[in-house]
């Protein structure tokens, strides 16, 4: 089996253990969740799947609240296969949400729990019948650790771009790197060690583009999914000076999802590599070469078409040094076209404006709330389920309230629907709508 990129991952379903109580894709679970909510499938009035594969359950909740009452074990189907189960000590009332906290997928010599992104995109890849050295990351991305799981139909392909989205890695066939490069790499916005040298002989410049569509200014980062919640449980938030719009900045916020990226520290190690690349002066080009470049190779190149100001990235006047971001070849011609982006100026300073912990929206249970003789009185409730004191909270615009200490907070209203806004420290902002 060697499927292609746009097939889906073959992951199992309950359909291969057999008769069972839910119809659902069988998670495969990689890196560390002992700090989240992880939904399980139920396999009979006691018995669940937390992964289709060993793994180690660290803790287990019932309606959010831990229970003692639970044992994990290692499972087998029919066919053999290996399954991480979690049994209660007796069922739990109908309807009850049973979640799990618990360590994934290890490696099958070293015991290691796959975690590295290196890591975590070769077991993938494995799954579908392809083996990349992806090596390279290990260097470039040192002690990074993400955590998630595959746990529904995606090809091969959105599986990758989701996980490497969350690490701020390109990748292409048979290659992934870090993109744009870690700062200490080398001197300046970073860079790598260039395999070979283009000029005006080796290579063409078949176009040079200075409009760059991603540019911005401020970045926000979601991180910290919570599957059990389908919610983000952390934002970040930066900004960078000077700004590419000039000293006003008129950008809106870019924003990124990274599900799978865990720690504030590694939030802000990649919030802070984006944004300079984002936020500074950038070519956009195209290169016509006949020499051998794959993608994620650096090279430089001097060129009488790279008028650039000195301080370039990584050179200045003619020369510089960038990063195959892709590559083609070109039916009839013997050469391929690649292209990449040059960076110059000094490098932006990143700000970290905010660092925030979400307040779970009404679906997640982060709003209770309760209407009787025109008064609506509402429970805002953090991710961990706390009642938030002192959350600022106002019905359709009015002025707001303060919860007390049990997160409580009351406005006179008619029924219908309105519109709530909540504020706390720590956290980020959000409006809903509720009906009363």
């Amino acid at each position: 089996m060697n499927l292609l990129l746009s097939e889906d991952l073959p992951l199992r379903t309950s359909a291969d253990l057999g008769d069972y109580s839910e119809d659902a894709v069988l998670p495969v679970v990689y890196g560390d969740l002992s700090q989240s909510a992880v939904p399980v499938i139920k396999l009979s009035a006691i018995e669940y799947l937390a992964a289709d594969h060993p793994a180690t359950i660290t803790a287990v909740y019932v309606d959010g609240q831990e229970t003692k009452g639970w044992a994990g074990s290692t499972g087998t189907d029919a066919s053999g296969h290996a399954y991480c189960q979690l049994t209660l000590a007796a069922p739990p009332e109908s309807g009850a949400e049973i979640t799990v906290a618990m360590q994934g997928k290890r490696h099958p010599i070293t015991g290691a729990l796959l975690e590295h992104p290196a890591d975590i995109l070769q077991d993938l890849l494995s799954l579908a019948g392809k083996t990349w050295d992806l090596s390279r990351l290990k260097t470039e991305l040192p002690g990074l650790a993400l955590a998630g799981r595959l746990d529904k139909a995606q090809s091969v392909r959105a599986w990758l771009d989701e996980i490497t989205r969350s690490c701020g890695v390109v990748w292409a066939e048979r290659f992934a790197a870090s993109y744009p490069p870690l700062l200490t790499m080398v001197d300046g916005l970073g860079g790598g060690v260039s395999v070979t040298s283009l000029d005006a002989k080796s290579a063409t410049v078949s176009s040079l583009t200075a409009d760059i569509q991603d540019a911005a200014d401020r970045l926000q980062i979601a991180f910290d999914y919570h599957h059990g919640k389908s919610a983000f449980a952390q934002y970040i938030e930066f900004s960078a000076r000077p700004s590419p719009f000039g000293e006003a900045g008129n950008a809106p916020i870019s924003k990124l999802e990274a599900p799978w990226l865990r720690q504030p520290s590694d939030a802000l190690a990649l919030g802070q590599r984006l944004l300079a690349r984002l936020a500074s002066n950038r070519i956009s080009l195209a290169i016509e070469t006949g020499k051998t470049l794959n993608v994620g190779d650096w090279f430089a190149i001097t060129h009488p078409s790279l008028p650039l100001p000195p301080g370039t990235s990584w050179g200045g006047g003619n020369s510089a040094q960038m990063m195959a971001l892709s590559i083609e070849t070109q039916p009839g011609k013997p050469g391929r076209k690649l292209t990449g982006e040059i960076t110059w100026g000094d490098a932006p300073l990143i700000t970290l404006d905010k660092h925030a912990r979400a307040i779970a929206p009404k679906a997640q249970g982060g709003v209770d709330v309760a209407y009787k003789n025109g008064i609506a009185a509402f429970t805002i409730l953090g991710q961990d389920g706390k009642p938030l004191q002192n959350a600022r909270v106002s019905l359709d615009g009015s002025a707001p309230k303060k919860t007390n200490a049990k997160g409580q907070v009351s406005f006179e209203a008619k029924p219908g629907a309105h519109l709530l806004a909540v504020e706390a420290d720590g956290f980020t902002p959000f409006e809903m709508e509720v009906t009363l």
